[in-house]
């Protein structure tokens, strides 16, 4: 799954199966709305792109006769959703390579992608990265290759890492008090182990809940002057109200029912797609983001945020969720800090941030260099060192 110069083709029924996208002969393509349109010929010299595709090992074709295996050309959109381009979704043919000509319209446009998927198991058996169409004279070769492992993925069961869930659920409601037990408690500034314990709560103390964590392991609480954070699961009595306040109503509920949906570590489509909930799946939904664009679900232990479009049935009163809008804010420290759509200097620019602008940090990448940022209706990806200020 790569951009490559190389390539190999299986020959005979290896030939057959694995083919690639057979469009019509070269033509004009117009696709940023979905859609492909053949017009005139083309330029005189025309961008193109040759796709390919292959297997890592072809003696397990055969198990895949039958199974309606297709290609799919894809572009992700204005509001980031990767959207099947209609005329480019098709069977594999007896080719394993498709030359496409570029309108001088669509030069530089993208990105696209190219996929392979079993229609028959509802699962994708190989994805191309992101692709830019190519300009005058220029070739660009997109390869996908078929794993050797390749079949139907597990069913998800890894959770979300709890750094990653960040945020928590106010509690208005003043009725609702927490009753210190043991004989102390610690105070945190912040809902972690971590975290500095600046005071403690002695035996007897009934205090005001303000807010719970998302994990619903950390109560944010006041009394007697100090505020902060408390574990709530270890010499704490909460009333009905308290008790109440941090658990999602049973009744907000997600209805997968198209193929699958990714599952985000943040409300960003530039954010990392880490599991995914398939055709069926019923999901608790737990908060929604400030636009009500994505929503905080949970499924088979995995909880993550998914985009509200088509491929959800949302229940009433899943649309009504709390919003949650409290992640940490840093500063920027530079002159210019670039937002990103990917974790990478060669991504594309979204957005360019001046010092002193204030951005929502919704996740990290796995190395911890950079930061999935909101910043107004901006979300990507920035730099970390030495750029931002907490």
């Amino acid at each position: 799954m790569a951009l490559t110069h190389r390539h190999s083709i299986a020959h005979g029924l290896m030939a057959a199966m694995a083919a690639a996208l057979c469009l019509a002969a070269p033509g004009a393509v117009q696709a940023r709305d979905g859609a492909r349109y053949v017009a005139d010929d083309p330029e005189p010299d025309p961008g193109r792109i040759r796709l390919s595709v292959g297997w890592a090992d072809p003696s397990i074709i055969g198990r895949f006769i039958g199974d309606g295996i297709t290609t799919v050309v894809q572009f992700r959109n204005a509001s980031g959703q990767w959207q099947d381009v209609s005329g480019w979704v098709q069977p594999l043919r007896n080719t394993s390579t498709v030359l496409w000509n570029v309108w001088r319209r669509d030069w530089g446009t993208g990105p696209y992608r190219w996929l392979v998927k079993n229609e028959a198991q509802n699962y994708v058996m190989a994805t191309s990265t992101g692709f830019y169409l190519p300009g005058a004279g220029t070739y660009l070769d997109i390869a996908v290759v078929i794993p050797a492992n390749v079949g139907p993925p597990p069913p998800v069961t890894s959770a979300l890492p709890p750094g990653l869930l960040t945020g928590s659920t106010a509690v208005n409601n003043p009725s609702a008090r927490a009753l210190v037990t043991a004989s102390s408690v610690d105070v945190r500034r912040e809902p972690n182990e971590a975290s500095f314990a600046f005071a403690e709560l002695r035996r007897g103390v009934n205090a005001q809940v303000l807010a719970v964590s998302k994990d619903g392991r950390w109560i944010q609480i006041k009394a007697d002057g100090v505020e902060g954070w408390i574990r709530s699961t270890a010499g704490i009595s909460l009333n009905s109200a308290a008790a109440s306040a941090g658990r999602p109503d049973p009744a907000a509920q997600a209805f997968v029912v198209a193929a699958y949906v990714d599952v985000r570590r943040a409300p960003s489509a530039t954010s990392v797609a880490f599991a995914e909930f398939r055709r069926g799946v019923v999901a608790q939904v737990l908060n929604a983001s400030p636009d009500r664009q994505w929503y905080l679900m949970s499924a088979g232990g995995v909880s993550g945020w998914v985009s509200a479009n088509d491929r959800l049935s949302l229940s009433a009163a899943a649309r009504r969720v709390p919003i949650l809008s409290d992640y940490p804010v840093a500063i920027v420290a530079v002159p210019r800090l670039t937002i990103r759509a990917l974790p990478t200097t060669s991504s594309v620019a979204l957005h360019v941030l001046k010092r002193g602008d204030e951005v929502e940090v919704m996740a990290a990448s796995a190395d911890g260099a950079w930061f999935n940022v909101r910043f107004g209706g901006v979300t990507g990806w920035v730099y970390v060192e030495s750029t931002l200020t907490y």
